[in-house]
């Protein structure tokens, strides 16, 4: 939030800015998926759990995917048995180096997550594998 906070206070966007509004669905304006002739230049048209519909001309998604986290499986499709291994999957980046690290030393741990999250779960687990 400290990185987007100046953004959010310039004064053409700050009347524009809402904190704590639930987004239920972003689209284009007019658009469906199957028609992409003029996507680039139509408004978004994002709409909200409340019910209101607010048109934008960009839309800045900060939430990250605390509470709908990504699925294992490529494209957006869980992989496959992964429903079943529910109970073994988890979400949250761990401490490894510090106050998780017993928990993941001598054992085999499967990673599964791309660009930061993915990298700091690694670097952590290597980190601890070089000193159990």
């Amino acid at each position: 939030m400290n990185y987007l906070q100046p953004l959010a206070d310039l004064p053409a966007l700050k009347p524009h800015v809402r904190y704590g509004s639930r987004v239920a669905a972003v689209n284009r304006l007019g658009l469906d998926r199957l028609r992409t002739a003029g996507r680039d230049q139509a408004p978004f048209l994002v709409r909200l759990a409340d019910g209101t519909d607010v048109h934008a001309q960009a839309v800045i998604d900060a939430s990250g995917t605390w509470s709908t986290p990504n699925v294992l499986g490529a494209s957006g499709v869980p992989a496959c048995s992964e429903a079943e291994a529910v109970a073994f999957i988890e979400h949250a980046l761990h401490d490894a180096l510090g106050a998780d690290r017993e928990r993941f030393a001598g054992r085999h741990t499967l990673v599964g997550g791309a660009q930061l999250s993915g990298t700091a779960s690694v670097v952590g687990l290597v980190g601890v594998a070089s000193h159990a």
